[in-house]
């Protein structure tokens, strides 16, 4: 690995641009040809791979898909000074050192690629964090025969690739260290060189395009909050309306904290819900056929393989013979009602009666939407509260509000579903 990740590394970019050059050499290296010079903002640049690997390359070696999309502020150079600022030499003490990220990075990047600025074992890095403490406090180059060849110097040109479908944003190649002394010090911006390579995506940016149900779009089904992820990228649901609801109806009848009651959300997508319910002390679960969904919700949401159960949801249901305090299904029952399913939709209303214990909360597309006016016309409020009764042993199907999701960008005359919660006598 270690040899491979180094050839990688030279065939990507050659060592002048990233040998110690100083920036007003940087014609003469014909930068000026491959790259353009623009000012960018240091809160537009995103955490870059190591050793001139693209960060999607490294974050799929290191197992981190999240990295490329991480600001400059929160990545380990910046939160390394910023303990500097706090700690003074503590931080680099034997025993505190190794605690921060800067080390860890450090440290991983050393054993996949066999060195880190010249360091080539692990007890070496105290003297780059150093070198990087002296760079900050302005002490200038450091000591001859201190640093590696193919080191960049603290006055080379930083060098930024752009993210695709972003507002602005940009992966940092070299100069992780100068743009965290930059920010620290409190400049907000500053002049990079930005390569003519095509625009590239994030790895969070690809498993979102990659989710089945939205078909490539740039839709966010379920809230995720990233900086490249802007004006291009369309939320579909908020879920914290619906959440808000269930919440006061489960608060009502002193069934918070959940202290352990089993919850399951029936068609999960990424596991927004899962996420909340466990939050509020469910032993919380979803089920989804999605595989690119289901994988969000452990890279974004923080959720387990135990918690995300992949699964078409009509052969889980007929096959499980557990049960669940609470359940959900939310935006389903219609998908059935209009024949794409394998069962009708009293069938699967039946399989999430048969495992609901105290409560199921649901929507369903309705007749007001501009999607089902003509397809579902008989499907509004009380009709769907008749429906259920008729076809399962819930007595009480109660709405507890509408969601707000018509508000938002490109949903008006769709959305505003009920949210009803089914009990019984």
């Amino acid at each position: 690995m270690r040899g491979w990740l180094a050839e990688q590394a030279a065939a990507r970019l050659s060592p002048g641009v990233f040998g110690r050059v100083h920036a007003t050499y940087a014609t003469a290296l014909g930068l000026s040809r491959r790259m353009l010079a623009r000012r960018v903002a240091l809160d537009r640049l995103l955490w870059g791979g190591e050793h001139a690997v693209p960060a999607a390359r490294y974050a799929r070696i290191t197992r981190n898909p999240l990295r490329p999309s991480t600001r400059l502020r929160d990545t380990p150079h910046v939160r390394f000074l910023q303990a500097y600022q706090r700690e003074g030499e503590r931080v680099l003490q034997p025993g505190r050192f190794e605690q921060t990220a800067y080390f860890a990075n450090a440290a991983e990047a050393l054993e996949l690629a066999g060195e880190y600025f010249g360091c080539r074992r692990r007890e070496e890095l105290p003297l780059q964090a150093r070198r990087f403490v002296a760079q900050f406090e302005g002490a200038g180059r450091a000591a001859a025969g201190d640093v590696s060849r193919d080191v960049s110097s603290p006055w080379a040109p930083v060098i930024l690739r752009r993210i695709a479908d972003s507002d602005g944003c940009y992966e940092i190649v070299d100069g992780h260290h100068r743009l965290a002394v930059a920010y620290v010090r409190g400049q907000r911006s500053c002049r990079a060189y930005v390569l003519r390579d095509p625009p590239v995506h994030t790895p969070l940016q690809e498993k979102l395009l990659d989710v089945f149900w939205t078909g490539g779009q740039r839709l966010i089904y379920q809230p995720v909050e990233a900086p490249e992820l802007g004006r291009k990228w369309r939320l579909v649901r908020r879920c914290s309306d619906r959440l808000g609801l269930m919440q006061a109806w489960l608060a009502e009848r002193a069934m918070l904290p959940a202290r352990g009651l089993r919850y399951l959300d029936v068609g999960c997508s990424y596991g927004w819900f899962v996420r909340e319910m466990g939050r509020l002390g469910f032993a919380a679960q979803g089920v989804d056929r999605d595989p690119a969904a289901l994988e969000l919700g452990r890279i974004v949401y923080g959720l387990s393989s135990e918690q995300l159960i992949e699964r078409n949801i009509v052969d889980f249901l007929q096959t499980t013979r557990e049960r669940f305090g609470v359940t959900s299904c939310f935006s389903v029952i219609h998908h059935f009602a209009l024949g794409r399913g394998p069962i009708p939709a009293e069938a699967l209303l039946g399989h999430l009666d048969r495992i609901t214990v105290h409560a199921l909360f649901f929507d369903t597309g309705q007749s007001h939407e501009r999607w089902f006016r003509q397809r579902l016309p008989q499907w509004d409020r009380p009709f769907i509260q008749r429906w259920v009764r008729e076809h399962s042993s819930f007595t009480r199907v109660t709405p507890l509000g509408e969601d707000s999701d018509w508000q938002l960008p490109g949903q008006r005359g769709n959305y505003g579903r009920t949210l009803f919660v089914c009990t019984r006598d």
